[in-house]
Formats: C-alpha cells, sequence, structure tokens
C-alpha cells in the first residue's frame, strides 16, 4: 500500500513539474517575443528581469525559496488554470521607500502567526483580489523558507504564440 501511495504520489510531482515546465517556456516565449516588456517592472543591479515562474497549485513555502533564491527580486507568473497572474516581489524596506502613502497592503508579516508555508500559492492571490489589496508583506521566513518579501498582484495576458 505504502509502495502504491509513493508511486502515486510521484506521478503526481512528475505531472505538477511537467506542467510547470511547460508554463516556463510559454512564460520565455512570451517574453522573448516581447509580450511582457511592459509589465516586467523589477530589474536587478545589472538591469536584468529575473523571472520566476509558478503554479497556483503550488505551496507558498515553494514561491519564497525561488525568488530568495535569485537574490529576492523578481517578476513572478503564476499559473492558476486558465488565468496568468503577475506579481512584483522585491524586499519590504525598498517597497515601503517607494510606495505611496495610502496603498493597501496584506500584512501576513508575522512569521509567529505561521505554522506553516504548505498554503497554496492561489490562496495568497485570492485574498489579495477578494481585499483589493496593492500586496502583502509576508515575513522574513516561512516555516522551511526565506525572505521578508513585498508582492504585488495583477492579471496579464500571454503573448499568442
Amino acid at each position: 500500500m505504502n509502495e502504491t501511495l509513493s508511486g502515486a504520489s510521484l506521478s503526481a510531482r512528475e505531472n505538477m513539474n511537467r506542467e510547470l515546465d511547460s508554463f516556463e517556456a510559454e512564460i520565455n516565449r512570451s517574453i522573448g517575443h516581447g509580450a511582457m516588456d511592459q509589465v516586467m517592472v523589477i530589474h536587478d543591479e545589472e538591469g536584468g528581469y529575473p523571472v520566476v515562474v509558478a503554479l497556483g497549485k503550488e505551496p507558498l513555502v515553494l514561491l519564497v525559496e525561488r525568488i530568495t533564491a535569485i537574490g529576492g527580486l523578481a517578476n513572478v507568473f503564476v499559473k492558476e488554470d486558465a488565468r496568468v497572474t503577475y506579481l512584483s516581489v522585491r524586499p519590504v524596506a525598498s517597497w515601503q521607500a517607494e510606495s505611496t502613502s495610502g496603498e493597501r497592503v496584506l500584512d501576513l508579516s508575522e512569521g509567529s502567526e505561521w505554522t506553516s508555508g504548505n498554503a497554496e500559492i492561489s490562496m495568497l492571490l485570492d485574498a489579495l483580489r477578494e481585499y483589493e489589496y496593492k500586496g502583502a508583506a509576508l515575513p522574513i521566513r516561512l516555516p522551511n523558507a526565506l525572505p521578508d518579501l513585498c508582492i504585488n498582484e495583477r492579471q496579464v495576458e500571454l503573448a499568442a504564440v
């Protein structure tokens, strides 16, 4: 029985990896065609545009780890069924210095309130949309995760290829 469960779990993970790889290729094609030039606002010190892709059904902890792995700044594209959402991600301190007063930010930065980083990314996106927040402040570490980030969300259209 355990072998069947672990085999099923492995198969589900392989399917998710294939879906993520396919989505990443789709984003790369859209970027290559210039469809994201006006969308991507985050750039690093060398002028590059760091990109992270994710699936809405993945745990939030994975998104935070991917962003941290490339330095904490990212243009993030999240696929939820037929919807693609763009997130601009940067450290909270830089966002606070740049933001105008009055922007509503979902404050999830109290690390002690998090029991797990396993909530789906789509749950965060749903909260941002439902309550019309302009962003979210996350803790410096989710359980099993890393940095202090501010995430700004908006829906984008991919280029037809």
